[in-house]
């Protein structure tokens, strides 16, 4: 889980999805308090980036899963969050990669 955070390549499960959505929060909650410190802008300003990469990434490894290209996590396409969390991802290899689940049966 969380092996390539930052990438946009490659499918993630719904869990790991469900995690980084409650990462975003508490991420977002302590850059603010960067901001009552002496260059907190900065600091604030960094954390709200990688925070948003890092968001953008897994929702588009998560869009990958269920078939769809990363751009679908747009809103201007569709409001599919609720599709994103609970809709099952494709069994087996799909064009994006493979299935994150036989991956880690594999492991095991």
């Amino acid at each position: 889980m969380f092996k390539h955070p930052f990438s946009f390549k490659g499918r993630i499960k719904r869990t790991e999805y469900c995690i980084s959505l409650l990462v975003m929060p508490i991420l977002m909650l302590s850059s603010d308090l960067y901001l009552i410190r002496p260059c907190g802008l900065i600091l604030f300003i960094l954390l709200l980036v990688i925070g948003l990469w890092f968001f953008f990434a897994q929702s588009a490894k998560r869009c990958h899963d269920i078939g769809k290209s990363g751009w679908y996590q747009i809103p201007v396409f569709n409001f599919g969050i609720i599709e994103m969390l609970f809709k099952e991802g494709f069994v087996g290899d799909n064009e994006y990669g493979p299935d994150p689940r036989q991956t880690q049966k594999e492991v095991n």
